[in-house]
């Protein structure tokens, strides 16, 4: 089974990110295969409805997503969530996996408070995005745990042996490459006990992967240190109140709101975080999942592996059959040799190797980068999603585009979107 060619593309939100892509067939245009990482902004979430329009819009028959991968929860990452389960029947969705602890001290980082509704995201995952409208067409939620260290597999040389294709004939299979682990961890994401609640919810094994028909694959990696050790008393005390917390999923679930005893059960943890971490409050991007997304041996395009990169006025060529993959860090940490290292071992030099296009973690952000990280992972395209001129973030930072500036920096911000047709 081949395709004619891979369509990568990062939308024109400003200060957030939004990228999709998919295998299409030519002639008519069909996109055998779509995915999406990331969809949100702060800039003006009219900007991600845009963007979701323009997908819609595209000249193909699959009117359908078959992963969305969310890195985080910070609302320039998923404020256009609602906005895309609205258009898209999604059959999978895939996010980090979190402890609640780690997931209530995040909210507080970022100011979100129980009053709001977002609250409930941070509280209640599962429950927040079945409420949704849209959150029944999704098939499953997917969660994938942190990283325990170990590598996985690089891909084969030769194509792999894969089960025939169910459904309509010539679509692909989208599958695991093991079975998932099941609601293993369901006190943590106040999951019910229902079964035939929709969408289901499940955990990827530690170093799984996702594939597509021996065509394709899809590589999560969560880096993130769930429970660093100034967190341990903050976790305790979420244990004391955590069922005030568990009679708030379910009163969420029945339609009844937030009591107001898990008002004050959130104002009480609120508390004690301020006082024991004051101003210097945990960094918000310790969760942010990285995702490859890459060809396995058994792709073949019908032309050369060419990759043409498309924005507004400008064209560039490159003529390079093995960097075609791409690799996602949404505000991940990269900020030092070891983290960098960890990562490479996580996906194998193999996968590094073909990696053509690369999202530079939080906007190009300082604090989430060390010197040299562009020169280990040396990708053809760096993606630099934000808006340079907004408030006092400025992002990409000076140092950040100087490390990236032979690795074919692009910007993408309020006017500025990015194609790049691999074929």
């Amino acid at each position: 089974m081949s395709i004619d060619s891979i369509d990568y593309r990062y939308h024109a939100v400003g200060q957030g990110l939004f990228a999709s892509g998919a295998l299409v067939e030519r002639g008519p245009m069909r996109a055998r295969f779509r995915w999406v990482y990331d969809c949100g902004t702060v800039s003006g979430n009219q900007l991600v409805i845009d963007g979701i329009n323009d997908m819609a819009s595209l000249n193909d028959s699959r009117q359908r997503l078959d992963l969305v991968t969310i890195s985080h929860f910070d609302k320039d990452h998923i404020s256009g969530l609602a906005e895309l389960l609205g258009h898209f029947p999604v059959d999978t969705l895939m996010l980090p996996y979190a402890t609640l602890a780690a997931r209530l001290a995040l909210a507080f980082a970022q100011g979100v408070t129980s009053s709001d509704p977002v609250f409930r995201l941070f509280a209640d995952p599962v429950g927040y995005i079945r409420a949704l409208d849209g959150g029944r067409r999704i098939g499953r939620i997917l969660f994938v745990p942190p990283s325990d260290g170990e590598a996985v597999p690089p891909p084969p040389d030769a194509p792999e042996e894969m089960p025939g294709i169910d459904g309509e004939e010539g679509d692909f299979e989208f599958r695991l490459d093991t079975e998932a682990l099941g609601d293993t961890e369901a006190s943590e994401l106040m999951i019910d006990d229902d079964a035939d609640q929709s969408p289901r919810a499940e955990s990827l094994r530690r170093g799984g992967r996702l594939r597509v028909e021996g065509l394709w694959e899809f590589v999560p990696y969560n880096n993130a240190d769930l429970l660093p050790p100034d967190l341990e008393d903050f976790a305790r005390a979420v244990g004391i109140l955590r069922e005030e917390l568990l009679a708030a999923a379910a009163a969420w679930r029945a339609g009844q709101g937030t009591p107001g005893s898990v008002h004050t059960a959130v104002a009480t943890l609120k508390l004690y975080y301020d006082a024991r971490f004051g101003s210097d409050a945990v960094a918000r991007n310790l969760i942010s999942l990285f995702l490859y997304a890459g060809p396995l041996p058994g792709l073949r395009l019908h032309d050369r592996n060419s990759l043409v990169a498309y924005q507004p006025g400008n064209h560039r060529h490159w003529d390079h059959p093995r960097r075609v993959a791409q690799l996602f860090s949404g505000d991940g940490y990269l900020d030092s040799r070891e983290r960098l290292d960890a990562l490479v071992r996580h996906f194998s030099e193999v996968r590094i190797d073909r990696v053509g296009i690369f999202q530079v973690m939080h906007h190009g952000a300082g604090r989430n980068w060390h010197k040299g990280v562009a020169g280990r992972l040396a990708p053809l395209i760096s993606v630099f999603s934000s808006d340079p001129e907004r408030g006092n973030t400025y992002h990409p930072k000076a140092d950040v585009l100087r490390d990236f500036w032979s690795y074919g920096p692009t910007q993408v911000d309020l006017r500025s979107s990015l194609h790049v047709e691999v074929g």
